[in-house]
């Protein structure tokens, strides 16, 4: 049966809003690049590179909100929590930027919108570098894991694509020098701003331009924060308490097989897909997108019970017409069998060797030329 998270329109939902986010990110960093400049310089631009244009932070708001419930149902979805090590490292980043980002959207954007406050790269430096420093440690950490986060979707993304092996180079280049230019430009202008600020007149006047209300402004954030950490984080458990309960039903509805042709046979769980199967119990099964539906090479040869599988979605179909691919040809990550089936995968993943084999043939090599 297909589900929520194997639609076209979800995944381009997933896709639209994580552009967004990354775009934001982006900017964001080349606004604090041009602290190498002067505060002068971020306050300048920030308008433009920060998205404070009218109703800018409603579609970063959006694309936020979007992107985190899909991480959530995505999580729920899952039947196997066994995944490729990239996967988890998503997951596990991309549920750790609301926690860590929080505070600094209240301590900006809310503050602004309810207590009329002007915020200023004047005003966030004296904060990080002077009032507050553990906040400048916890802003240059989530700044570092949101790009992260954003640079290896991109790549599972594009990787596919015909060009991106030509342009791959040039855009690692770029993902480690804008984090890094950003990184100095928080770092210069916040010591310019600690020689400015050694005189408590220039603390006075930066709060005094920026209309800071005094301790209730700061109250709030703290506040707000504390309740919004504690509601997301039970939001994380209510999704695998969820879960839990699900596959606790579903087990009760009978036993189902998956039997690999010239493999083993398993025990299928109601919901999971092929490829879940595969990953559950160590199966070598290639799958380059991680189980998107975007590449095809889960697909398999379904050898026994095609006739009772569900029809392929609409994005199943769009990979599987692209390749032409024969009638028995299914994707794993998109087919969940309701009944007992056979399947043979027809690209099984290689077996890579070892760390420990790679150095030993590398140091091989090298001392046959020399």
């Amino acid at each position: 049966m297909p589900t929520l998270s194997g639609s076209r329109r979800f995944q381009q939902l997933r896709t639209v809003s994580g552009l967004v986010l990354f775009a934001y990110v982006l900017t964001h960093m080349l606004n604090h690049s041009l602290g190498l400049v002067s505060l002068e310089a971020m306050d300048r631009w920030r308008f433009l590179l920060s998205w404070q244009f009218g109703g800018g932070w409603i579609v970063i708001l959006a694309a936020a909100v979007v992107h985190t419930a899909h991480a959530l149902w995505s999580l729920y979805d899952r039947r196997v929590m066994r995944m490729p090590a990239w996967q988890f490292m998503q997951l596990v980043l991309g549920l750790a930027i609301p926690f860590l980002l929080i505070e600094h959207v209240l301590g900006t954007r809310a503050v602004a919108e309810l207590y009329g406050v002007q915020p200023s790269y004047a005003l966030v430096q004296l904060t990080y570098w002077r009032l507050a420093p553990h906040l400048g440690i916890l802003q240059s950490t989530v700044m570092i894991i949101s790009w992260v986060h954003g640079c290896v979707g991109l790549h599972f993304w594009l990787r596919l694509r015909p060009w991106y092996r030509s342009v791959a180079p040039g855009l690692f280049t770029l993902a480690v020098l804008v984090p890094t230019l950003a990184l100095l430009g928080f770092v210069v202008s916040g010591r310019a701003l600690l020689v400015e600020t050694a005189d408590g007149a220039v603390i006075a006047a930066i709060l005094k331009a920026a209309q800071v209300p005094g301790p209730s402004s700061a109250t709030f954030v703290g506040e707000t924060t504390l309740i919004f950490r504690y509601g997301f984080a039970a939001l994380i458990a209510a999704t695998f308490f969820a879960r839990g309960v699900r596959n606790l039903l579903s087990s009760r509805f009978g036993t189902m097989t998956l039997s690999y042709a010239d493999g083993p046979t398993v025990t299928l769980l109601p919901g999971a897909s092929i490829l879940e199967m595969s990953r559950a119990y160590g199966i070598p099964h290639a799958s380059v997108c991680g189980g998107r539906g975007r590449c095809s090479t889960c697909r398999v040869s379904v050898r026994h019970g095609r006739d009772r599988l569900s029809p392929p979605s609409s994005a199943e179909l769009r990979v599987l017409s692209r390749i032409g691919a024969a009638p028995d040809v299914r994707l794993a990550c998109m087919v969940r069998p309701t009944h007992s089936v056979t399947v043979r995968p027809l690209m099984p993943r290689p077996r890579l060797p070892n760390w420990r084999s790679s150095l030993r043939a590398t140091w091989r090599a090298r001392s046959g030329r020399w």
